[in-house]
């Protein structure tokens, strides 16, 4: 295999002149001491503790020079670092001009990730070395070594003692379940469909319960086995009526497992058989300790290519587990489980409640069963082979976390393809929203949009509903493609006034006509502390999206930071979006630099276009024409001048800021024009 071929190898005496090339970074020399070196990671320059700089591989720390506690001082270094001997690099005309150049480097397409290339070299120094070299040629090539991040694996376990798959059929409390058995009633059991594993390890796939549902050409082979990917993927697939064990949601379904771990191997397993696996599933996501992070742009390219391109253009579907984090983390600081892309889910507990782990969120989609509550059940599910001495197969009913939620909504996604093979990703996202259950009506989260949603930062649209998304599903009609607008990069260039919850606040107006899916705030500040940003979006009829909380993250800024929101499905787009950041807590500075609102969802109807003539006997008189012109002002102002509530009751309140604005208040006044102004002057897509 071609390699970065240098006339010499970093050994431990050219580490601390590395030191001076790359920066602040560091390696470890022999003595012990450490020399400073920034290692390109792909998510930024990071000060790393490398161990081995002259192996293919090694492990490394991350320590924290760059960055400081609230107390002052610095924090203990991050272990869990593995650098590899590749560089990652996007293609550029820079970086083929480059490739020429050296002649014996080979640039090796990265699969899945298209527009990437993996350049291998003779050390993980060398890699380090080449990524900084690249990066400061002229032209600005992306280039980063391929580097594995700390993770961890959101299972929490419990007590094994507890009733057996109560989270398919609660017989102790009916309907506090996933309501399975309905489905499967219906025939549905997941037949025909792929679900993929992605986890730390693989599947022990000669469990007694699993060996029959596994798929080897949807797999990728892992260097050791794990007991969390098997409890995972238990959960989702494991065989029914077969004598022993229990059954997974889409006991029919057939399931591949495949490795999670550095950029490339995370971009292998999101790139891995799109043509043959319908959903992949993700119970695993960055440390859940409130520090906003991102992807890697090679795997925001791998996971935006699978979702868009796999399965024939229908797209594969991700699940994500929400994270354990509870009070002091949220899915909205994780890169994936906040994407659009994603169907990011929570956890309730035996009691139906948010389980105390579950982190809340804009972003969050659903929720599903998992341990916790007052009788604190665990999730009954495989376990490695020999744990426990039961044959042919062992079990746990001590799995949990939003790791146990994450493969029940991924079966029951199974179940719904199962039923209907047509959906595409964003169907399916739709068909789950429509179809969940309100938990915990009382808790204080609970809203509804200006749509009809209701929604809660705890529970995003409710509990997932296996019987419901079956019988959605075959009558779903499809949706058409999708529309967006951007408002492009609206400059702020405003310092945020220190422990102050009076902030700062601008909007844009954007146009009508999108019946929304998501919003998303890019979102780019620089501070001395992150994690005192308080930051909220409005949506023009009052619907607020809660996207950052103060926190301990310690972080210098936003850099093209992505907060996605799903709080605002169904609503119109048209009107005055404002975004609000203040700073909640002492002794740090911030200073908000610009921001972008993209909004993406299906074609809507405009609320300015009201008819497509003025002439009361025309057939088009009162009926939208998809053209916004003087008809509809002056169609409008009639509806007005006669008080007629159904065409001219727009709003309680002109003001954008307020709870009222959008939601007719059966009063016909001043604010309903300024507000129908305000719509007409914002114009439809």
């Amino acid at each position: 295999m071609d390699t970065w071929r240098r006339s010499r190898t970093i050994g431990l005496r050219r580490a601390a002149a590395l030191a001076v090339v790359c920066g602040s970074a560091v390696m470890a020399l022999a003595d012990g001491s450490l020399t400073p070196v920034a290692v390109r990671t792909g998510a930024g320059i990071e000060p790393l503790v490398i161990a081995s700089p002259e192996a293919p591989v090694s492990a490394a720390r991350r320590v924290h020079t760059d960055i400081r506690p609230k107390a002052g001082g610095v924090r203990e270094p991050t272990p869990g670092y593995t650098l590899l001997n590749r560089v990652i690099a996007r293609e550029s005309a820079a970086l083929t001009d480059w490739l020429v150049a050296k002649r014996d480097v080979v640039g090796h397409p990265l699969p899945g990730a298209p527009g990437f290339l993996w350049i291998e070299t003779a050390s993980v120094g060398e890699a380090v070395e080449l990524a900084h070299a690249l990066s400061m040629r002229p032209g600005g090539i992306e280039a980063y070594v391929d580097t594995s991040f700390p993770t961890t694996t959101r299972s929490v376990p419990t007590d094994p003692s507890f009733p057996l798959q109560w989270h398919l059929q609660n017989a102790q409390d009916p309907g506090r379940d996933a309501n399975v058995v309905p489905a499967w009633g219906l025939g549905y059991t997941g037949e025909g469909v792929v679900i993929g594993v992605i986890d730390i390890g693989n599947v022990q796939n000669v469990h007694g319960d699993l060996s029959g549902r596994y798929l080897p050409q949807a797999s990728i082979t892992a260097a050791f086995i794990g007991a969390h990917a098997t409890a995972v993927a238990g959960v989702a697939v494991a065989t029914a009526d077969n004598g022993y064990g229990g059954a997974g949601v889409a006991y029919r379904a057939r399931y591949g497992t495949m490795p999670q771990g550095s950029t490339s191997q995370i971009v292998a397993a999101f790139g891995h058989r799109n043509d043959l696996i319908h959903i992949k599933n993700n119970s695993w996501g960055p440390i859940d300790n409130g520090t906003a992070t991102q992807m890697p742009s090679a795997v925001a390219t791998a996971l935006e290519t699978a979702v868009l391109n796999g399965r024939d253009g229908k797209g594969v579907s991700f699940v994500w587990a929400g994270g354990n984090g509870g009070a002091i983390d949220r899915v909205d600081y994780d890169p994936y489980a906040s994407s659009r892309y994603v169907i990011a889910v929570g956890a309730i507990d035996d009691d139906d409640d948010v389980a105390g782990y579950s982190e809340f969120g804009s972003s969050l989609m659903l929720v599903a069963p998992s341990d916790g509550g007052p009788a604190n059940r665990g999730i009954f599910t495989t376990d490695l082979l020999g744990a426990s001495g039961y044959a042919p197969g062992d079990f746990t009913s001590s799995f949990g976390g939003t790791s146990a939620a994450a493969p029940i909504v991924s079966g029951v996604v199974a179940l719904m393809l199962e039923a209907n093979p047509d959906l595409t990703w964003r169907d399916i996202q739709h068909v789950l929203i429509h179809s969940t259950r309100i938990c915990d009506p009382t808790h204080p989260t609970w809203t509804v949009n200006s749509a009809g949603y209701p929604v809660s930062y705890a529970y995003g649209f409710g509990a997932v509903d296996a019987g419901a998304a079956v019988v959605t599903a075959l009558e779903w009609p499809g949706l058409p493609a999708q529309i967006e607008y951007d408002s492009g990069v609206v400059a702020v260039g405003a310092m945020i006034a220190d422990n102050d919850p009076v902030g700062v606040t601008r909007s844009v107006t954007i146009p009508g006509g999108i019946r929304i899916e998501t919003v998303e705030l890019v979102m780019n500040a620089t501070s001395t502390f992150i994690g005192d940003l308080h930051i909220d979006v409005r949506g023009p009829r009052g619907t607020s999206s809660l996207v950052a909380t103060a926190r301990p993250d310690p972080g210098q800024g936003y850099t093209n930071q992505v907060f996605t929101s799903r709080r605002h499905f169904g609503e119109d787009s048209g009107g005055v979006w404002s975004v609000h950041v203040s700073d909640r807590a002492p002794q740090d500075v911030s200073t908000w630099t610009n921001f972008r609102l993209v909004i993406r969802g299906t074609p809507g109807p405009c609320a300015a276009d009201m008819t497509g003539s003025t002439d009361p006997t025309a057939p088009s008189y009162g009926v939208p024409d998809g053209v916004l012109d003087g008809s509809d002002f002056f169609y409008f102002l009639d509806r007005f001048v006669a008080g007629d509530l159904a065409g001219a009751d727009l709003t309680g309140s002109a003001e954008p800021t307020d709870p009222a604005y959008g939601v007719p208040d059966g009063m016909i006044d001043a604010a309903d024009f300024f507000y129908y102004l305000d719509l007409f002057t914002a114009g439809c897509v």
